[in-house]
């Protein structure tokens, strides 16, 4: 009898041991899944370019890094895309030496700033400058936006229908984009699919 109350003991102490490996590893298994659920994934960004008349026509360039950084007054934004790199150095002293460095051939770098504005937007505010490139050639400049938060976020021609929007895997931040374009924009620019989505 002694035996078997002995055996009898060893197999509860087992199964005491394994039931509370398997509550263990179960914990264990729930907390990685949580944990793995709620690390921020990092956001992806995108170019969106509308051309034509009403915008029929669009295309994507993916950008696959993102590099802001300060150099004494100067704040260096480069957006390494799949079909381009742009590099912008916007000054803070002598802001009409601003210049974009690129892969565009027909670009004369200089990029002047030609408005400032605070915009309030729900419940953030934004600091925003619209700069110009290829201010001198007929036909060629381009407008660009630009707020300390987002970075550049939409581009347009200085003459003709053409929209270059930034977006992202974000929901809010592309919400705040467009509503900040629906706002600083002119409306000829805003037309064919995105007077909808807009």
């Amino acid at each position: 009898m002694q035996k078997l109350c002995a055996r009898y003991g060893h197999f509860q102490s087992l199964h005491l041991y394994l039931k509370g490996m398997t509550n263990f590893t179960i914990l264990s298994f729930l907390t990685l899944l949580l944990y793995s659920c709620n690390q921020k994934q990092d956001t992806k960004y995108y170019w969106v370019s509308f051309h034509g008349s009403y915008y029929e026509n669009s295309d994507t360039n993916h950008i696959f890094h993102i590099d802001k950084t300060y150099l004494g007054d100067t704040i260096k934004i480069s957006y390494f895309a799949t079909r381009d790199t742009s590099t912008y150095y916007l000054l803070s002293s002598n802001r009409d030496s601003s210049f974009v460095e690129g892969s565009h051939d027909d670009d004369d770098g200089r990029i002047r700033p030609f408005n400032d504005t605070l915009i309030f937007l729900n419940n953030d505010t934004f600091k925003l400058t619209k700069y110009v490139l290829n201010e001198l050639e007929t036909d060629g400049s381009t407008i660009h936006y630009y707020t300390p938060k987002l970075g550049i976020f939409v581009i347009h021609s200085g003459t003709w229908p053409s929209l270059t929007i930034l977006q992202s895997s974000d929901t809010i931040k592309n919400r705040q984009i467009k509503q900040l374009t629906k706002i600083v924009v002119p409306k000829f620019f805003i037309r064919g699919v995105l007077e909808k989505d807009f």
